[in-house]
């Protein structure tokens, strides 16, 4: 078991790396195939000893991240409690935290991450006073491979092709079950794929059930290419664990099944969302009940749209640059105040910002301090400045609220760029702007087409660009950032 938390741990990983941070996976028990994945990607992989969580496990861990250098330690699993967390924090370490239901007794993280539906700061009320949260399907960590599969989908009069995949190891032989299922739908002509885990002993087992039923089936194990098979799938038959949020991505319907206690949240979620549909757990529903849900989508063009539909708005493949952002550069956010009025002049007048800006004329003074005290004065104004850990002032962001969309201006301080500032920041400033406003469903943003710096910004911070569109009587790209759903 453990599969999922090694996939999102890989989905940081690679966000970490991409960013030029280095990585090391500090493991206790692991798969041999987990393992060749991890390689395969080139991280480097220590084996503790002792039990997942005891304090030999955390001494070790703290011991390893002082070697290294290490500023951030990032934890993921069942196993680790506040005696665990205290021990790496008595180190001096940062401290990232991958939960999902609030299972620890204490929590003595910097950061709680749970990117599941529903996941609230109420969750912990054992925590420390200087813990943050990053909380929501916008921080889902998934696979750079992903992204390059979320597309428009086609939904096809009738579903043909099905993809079983219950986890990496299946010890309740939920595959072999849903075999079963798929045999009493008295469905026709299409194509079965089930997908199993490197660590699955059931292989075989899986086979004799596919007989026995008489299914045609491609039984892979350990696939490597997970983002092409989703993609290609038409539904989708899956544990309700971490591979939910690879099928919402690519809009993929799905029927989920809960095979542990942990899965329930996310599952119902899912499915009051209109997201996929949950069948039950696994104890409690039979194969004849399951078997009816298969027949009922399969053929079900509206359905299995809306289904598509309402999974794709729940997040886009941003989830793991958006954590690094609050890793990576110390950065953080405060109000825009009056003392900061010169501050903003000079970065205003700056050569290249007015160059860069739709209106080049040098800005007065008098000018300035006029419009700063309009915009602090404005409740359709959010101002933010972004600060490193010492309180030295890298950069503003601004939103102006227009209905339910903010227009959004950004500038960064002429002794800061080229630093990776300003993605961060603006990573940073959109995700409190979302949480802060819940009636702004999305930020748009407008660059001169010379300004080739902020549509690299824009781009590498998932907006998307809609084309050229003429706003406050100027031509400029116009890029758009929609809020999803959390």
């Amino acid at each position: 078991m453990g599969t999922g938390h090694v996939m999102r741990c890989l989905a940081l990983a690679q966000a970490w790396r991409d960013s030029g941070g280095q990585v090391r996976f500090a493991v206790c028990e692991i798969s041999e195939s987990l393992t060749k994945r991890l390689r395969a990607e080139q991280f480097e992989i220590t084996s503790l000893t002792g039990a997942p969580g005891s304090r030999s496990d955390a001494d070790r861990t703290a011991e390893l991240a002082h070697q290294d250098g290490t500023v951030w330690v990032v934890v993921d699993g069942y196993h680790f409690g506040g005696e665990y967390q205290q021990t790496i924090k008595t180190a001096g370490k940062k401290l990232l935290f991958l939960d999902d239901y609030g299972h620890a007794d204490r929590y003595r993280a910097d950061l709680i991450l749970n990117q599941n539906l529903g996941a609230n700061a109420g969750m912990y009320p054992g925590r420390e006073s200087y813990t943050k949260f990053l909380l929501g399907p916008r921080y889902a960590l998934l696979r750079r491979e992903f992204g390059e599969y979320r597309r428009r989908r086609e939904i096809g009069s009738v579903a043909k092709r099905l993809l079983v995949t219950m986890g990496g190891s299946d010890p309740q032989h939920a595959t072999e079950f849903v075999v079963g299922a798929i045999a009493r739908s008295g469905l026709s002509d299409f194509e079965l794929k089930i997908v199993v885990g490197g660590s699955n002993p059931h292989v075989e087992s899986i086979r004799e059930r596919l007989r026995a039923a008489a299914l045609d089936a491609a039984v892979l194990q350990d696939a490597a290419n997970m983002p092409e098979l989703l993609a290609q799938s038409d539904l989708v038959i899956a544990g309700a664990g971490t591979t939910c949020w690879e099928i919402c991505l690519l809009g993929i319907p799905s029927i989920l099944i809960e095979l542990a206690p942990n899965q329930h949240g996310l599952a119902k979620g899912l499915h009051d969302a209109g997201a996929a549909l949950y069948a039950g757990k696994l104890a409690e529903i039979s194969r004849d009940d399951l078997g009816q849900m298969i027949k009922s989508v399969a053929p079900s063009q509206v359905m299995r749209t809306h289904l598509s539909k309402a999974s794709r708005r729940l997040l886009d493949s941003q989830g793991a640059r958006r954590v690094v952002a609050h890793l990576k550069n110390g950065l953080r956010l405060r109000e825009i105040k009056e003392g900061d009025c010169r501050l903003l002049w000079e970065w205003a007048n700056d050569a290249q910002a007015r160059r860069m800006s739709f209106s080049q004329n040098p800005i007065p003074w008098e000018e300035h301090v006029r419009w700063l005290k309009e915009k602090l004065a404005s409740p359709s104004t959010v101002f933010y400045m972004a600060c490193r850990e010492d309180g030295t002032a890298v950069g503003e962001v601004r939103y102006e609220l227009e209905e339910d969309r903010a227009v959004l201006s950004i500038s960064i301080s002429p002794k800061f760029r080229g630093n990776g500032y300003g993605k961060h920041a603006l990573l940073m400033a959109t995700e409190q702007l979302f949480q802060r406003s819940s009636s702004t469903k999305a930020v748009d943003a407008y660059v001169k087409p010379e300004n080739t710096t902020s549509i690299q910004l824009f781009e590498s911070a998932g907006f998307h660009r809609e084309g050229l569109r003429v706003h406050g009587g100027r031509e400029g790209i116009h890029f758009v950032l929609p809020k999803r759903t959390t």
